[in-house]
């Protein structure tokens, strides 16, 4: 049996293609185009859960009325380096690109700035928001609310948001670095996928509805996923909800309804992010993250190691591949992108 041909999209035109198709889903066109950024770079850097592969899910919320098209989020309140934003139910990756450059821009005018959102939806992969803040020259830290997915230690039953995080460095010479990570051992987007291949999910990852480990991604569903280091990720994970939903006057993640079936409404989800002019310090903070981070790729390596890297290393290895080669796709998920262009 031969192996189905992969598809290749050069960059640009994969850009245009998906805001296309968001924009023919009801997304204003300016909006379809911010989207379109934010997963496409986020594909291209490999992530794969968090990117255009998201656009079936985002499709049925559009189609549900769980994301308004034409949404502008404005800023609500403001107080020396502080803002908030309305969202009105836009896309996330709209929300927060508008609030992670206003506070971006007040972090140039205070040396740091701090922006949450309410009345949002799912904003996909944090790090593309500290990136960006990165390059331009300042420290970024995000976090967000989600649906409820983790337990608490000692507890069952989904309590709480896995609590993503993100942060980025600017580095002299180098790119950024970037870390996104959520709070649980593993991630809804990569329990979907394996659910969908037909595959198991490694050990520790989740429990079922009783409590009890398994490996079957469809026990997801009325399970709960492990918090990193449980008592760890589960306090770092209460604090990405404060942060993003307490400050914010956004929706507690309790309260939340899950990813699917699409509401009818927008989810009314949460995020923060904080800014930092690193330059007001004094010190050469960029040089220093550079000097820094050569110390941790020359460490010494263990027996089977290859190499040691700092986060973002690879992702922005993988991101230069994809400008220059394209964006490849295997032949089913391009199909399942496809069908979502031919239903709108």
């Amino acid at each position: 049996m031969s192996t189905p041909d992969p598809v290749v999209v050069p960059v640009p035109e994969l850009r245009q293609w998906c805001a296309g198709v968001l924009e023919a889903l009801g997304q204003a066109p300016t909006n379809a185009e911010v989207a379109a950024e934010v997963l496409v770079r986020t594909t291209a850097r490999g992530f794969r859960s968090h990117g255009v592969e998201l656009l079936p899910m985002y499709a049925s919320w559009m189609r549900s009325g769980a994301v308004v098209g034409d949404a502008r989020p404005e800023v609500v309140h403001t107080s020396g380096a502080v803002a908030v934003v309305e969202a009105h139910g836009a896309l996330g990756q709209v929300a927060a690109t508008t609030a992670v450059r206003v506070a971006g821009d007040l972090a140039d005018r205070h040396g740091l700035g701090m922006v949450t959102v309410r009345g949002s939806n799912h904003a996909g992969a944090l790090g593309h928001y500290v990136l960006t803040e990165a390059e331009r020259g300042h420290l970024a830290v995000a976090w967000s609310s989600a649906p409820p997915t983790m337990h608490a230690p000692g507890g069952r039953g989904r309590l709480i948001g896995n609590g993503p995080t993100a942060y980025g460095v600017p580095r002299a010479g180098q790119p950024p670095v970037v870390f996104d990570a959520a709070m649980s051992v593993g991630a809804g987007g990569k329990v979907a996928q394996a659910r969908a291949r037909g595959e198991t999910l490694p050990d520790g990852w989740i429990l079922d509805r009783d409590g009890r480990p398994t490996t079957r991604p469809e026990d997801a569903a009325e399970g709960s996923f492990v918090p990193i280091g449980e008592h760890k990720g589960f306090g770092l994970a209460l604090l990405a909800e404060m942060l993003s939903t307490c400050l914010a006057g956004a929706t507690l993640s309790g309260d939340l309804p899950p990813l699917q079936p699409p509401p009818r409404t927008p989810f009314g989800m949460g995020h923060a992010f904080l800014v930092i002019d690193g330059d007001r310090f004094g010190a050469d903070s960029k040089g220093e993250a550079s000097r820094l981070s050569d110390l941790v790729r020359g460490s010494a390596l263990r027996r089977g190691s290859e190499e040691v890297v700092t986060p973002g290393d690879r992702a922005h290895a993988r991101e230069q591949a994809a400008l220059r080669d394209g964006v490849v796709f295997d032949e089913a998920t391009w199909a399942r992108l496809e069908a979502v262009r031919a239903s709108r």
